[in-house]
């Protein structure tokens, strides 16, 4: 008999909690419970997906502002939550910004091409932008320079407002291009264009002046110094560690480029030997405090800012995507919900809000075969095989699985072309590989087949044709 895997009690009671907190927010009811409702579960302790990055700051920082405010009155409680979220989305883009600056692919000006080119990303009808270099070289930088202007143009009444077009366009970018993965991330950065363009206070050009001890300098508000529960100073206090954890991503990418290092993401190695002499000892000394400080902090689900290039290399290179076959006992094959047309574009067929999360699922398919135990003993982690298995329930949409043998997920590697080919999708000519096979009435699964890894080595790029940067997760 088929034993379908269900979620816990628990799981169905944090969502539960989360769309309550949503609901009081759309009638106005206790608006400050809310967004503290709606910052703990859907944020901190259900990580809903990848953007939580963005999720966190504006969660964080809409609980100081008046409900007054958010009823559209004036009123200065709370004021002072929105230039600290502006200036915190600031630091998130300016990190993001130089990282990017410092990657041998948006270095190459390859960036946003291949990160435009993984076909359940961007909608089909903006394909046809690939095809043109110079967009690409442009965008490639325009998105980098962007990110890291945002920051200092926070910094002056008189380019505020310019700063504001920056959030809008990292919005638009996140709600059409990465319309994948950007269908909850895209609005609210929207969100917080909107909320930062009607602000009726813009802040003075003091805003960020440190003078005795006074962090922030903001019209109409007073820092009630000898209150540790001030909420002015728990807000500033966290925005201050969204500044320790970005320096701590940007010692790392300097340091790599000060000894000619190109950066190595997680998962790859950079063969360079650190120099010896005075050199060597100054920066083993400060990769020492940079991991004492990396090791207090939290899982980056749980910070309140993530630095990122958009995505590490496996993410640009190794992307996978699936179908779910139910084979009766003649052999018959059934595919009831179609995930993903042949090219890895998301099928029109499939909700909008589902399709996010199986993008995950692709994700979580990247990360697995990147990792152990997979990588030397050809199986899944508990929490990989958890999710093929409630994949395969999904994929049943309501069908009795007793009329089925077994079940099988194929998947095709999204294997990037190695330069600059405009909107071509290599993979839409791979043939599908099985990769998970479960046994209907045994209520057991296993891996079929190892998936290739990409061919680094034959990137069009210095870094990884000399093999300075390798992938650790290779056999």
């Amino acid at each position: 008999m088929f034993k379908i895997p269900t979620p816990s009690i628990l799981a169905y009671a944090l969502s539960a909690i989360y769309l309550l907190g949503l609901l009081m927010l759309l009638v106005g009811y206790k608006i400050r419970l809310a967004w503290i409702v709606v910052f703990l579960f859907g944020g901190l302790i259900i990580p809903f997906s990848l953007e939580i990055f963005v999720k966190n700051i504006f969660n964080f920082y809409a609980i100081f502002i008046s409900p007054e405010l958010w009823k559209g009155k004036k009123a200065d409680e709370g004021k002072w939550a929105i230039p600290v979220m502006a200036l915190s989305v600031g630091v998130l883009m300016v990190t993001a910004g130089l990282h990017k600056a410092l990657d041998p692919i948006w270095q190459a000006g390859l960036g946003f091409y291949y990160s435009l080119n993984i076909a359940f990303f961007p909608k089909r009808f903006l394909w046809f932008l690939l095809d043109y270099k110079w967009l690409m070289v442009v965008f490639n930088w325009a998105t980098v320079v962007a990110e890291i202007i945002m920051l200092p143009l926070l910094f002056y009444k008189r380019t505020w407002l310019y700063a504001n077009f920056c959030v809008l366009g990292l919005g638009l970018f996140l709600s059409l291009g990465m319309s994948g993965i950007g269908i909850m991330g895209g609005p609210i950065v929207i969100c917080m264009f909107l909320l930062f363009l009607a602000m009726s206070t813009r802040p003075s050009q003091k805003t960020l002046a440190i003078d005795k001890l006074k962090l922030f300098n903001i019209e109409n508000t007073k820092i009630q110094r000898s209150s540790l529960f001030n909420t002015m100073a728990l807000g500033l206090a966290v925005f201050w560690y969204t500044v320790i954890c970005s320096l701590d991503n940007i010692y790392l990418d300097f340091r790599q480029v000060f000894n000619a290092w190109p950066i190595a993401y997680t998962g790859y190695k950079n063969t360079k030997e650190i120099p010896k002499g005075k050199t060597g000892y100054l920066l083993k000394s400060a990769d020492f405090v940079q991991q004492s400080m990396h090791t207090l902090q939290p899982h980056r689900y749980w910070q309140f800012n993530w630095s990122l290039a958009l995505f590490d290399y496996h993410h640009l290179f190794d992307r996978l995507y699936f179908k779910v076959v139910f084979i009766d006992a003649n052999g018959v094959e059934t595919e009831h919900v179609k995930y993903f047309d042949r090219d890895g574009a998301v099928a029109w067929e499939h909700p909008l809000f589902g399709n996010e999360k199986f993008i995950l699922t692709c994700f979580r398919m990247m990360v697995a075969i990147t990792t152990e135990p997979y990588i030397t003993k050809k199986k899944f982690s508990i929490q990989m095989q958890n999710e093929m298995e409630g994949l395969v329930k999904y994929s049943l949409k309501g069908e009795n699985p007793d009329k089925y043998v077994s079940a099988i997920v194929r998947v095709i590697p999204m294997h990037q072309p190695y330069e600059f080919q405009g909107n071509f999708k290599p993979w839409s000519s791979f043939p599908w590989t099985d990769f998970f096979y479960y046994d209907m009435k045994t209520s057991h699964g296993y891996v079929l087949n190892k998936i290739p890894t990409y061919e680094y080595e034959k990137l069009k790029i210095e870094s990884f044709q000399q093999k300075v940067i390798v992938p650790k997760f290779t056999d």
